[in-house]
């Protein structure tokens, strides 16, 4: 799983799972139809757009921390912001490629 750190040094991991593609596409990042890398970023700099999907990517952290919607907006600052975009790029990746050993 790919992971990066919030502001204050804390590590988060990024996982897309098939129970949040629906919730992902209602925050505006429709798995099924990005195509590229780009595309994607396109979408997540869009802050709205990134903190609803980061949000979402990160919720059972995010409880298990028993932080707030609002503290874990606090933990993203520039840098932040693009170190999990990367992140959701390689979850995303991971989530759409075929596996690379085939099953025998």
């Amino acid at each position: 799983m790919a992971s990066f750190q919030d502001r204050k040094g804390g590590t988060w991991t990024v996982e897309i799972l098939i129970g949040q593609i629906q919730r992902l596409r209602e925050a505006g990042f429709d798995v099924g139809a990005i195509r590229t890398d780009q595309e994607a970023v396109s979408r997540l700099t869009d802050t709205d757009t990134f903190s609803r999907v980061i949000t979402i990517l990160c919720e059972e952290q995010i409880e298990d921390r028993k932080l707030s919607v609002p503290d874990f907006a606090k933990l993203f600052n520039g840098p932040t912001i693009f170190a999990a975009i990367r992140t959701i790029i390689g979850a995303l990746a991971d989530f759409t490629q075929p596996p690379t050993v085939a099953a025998e």
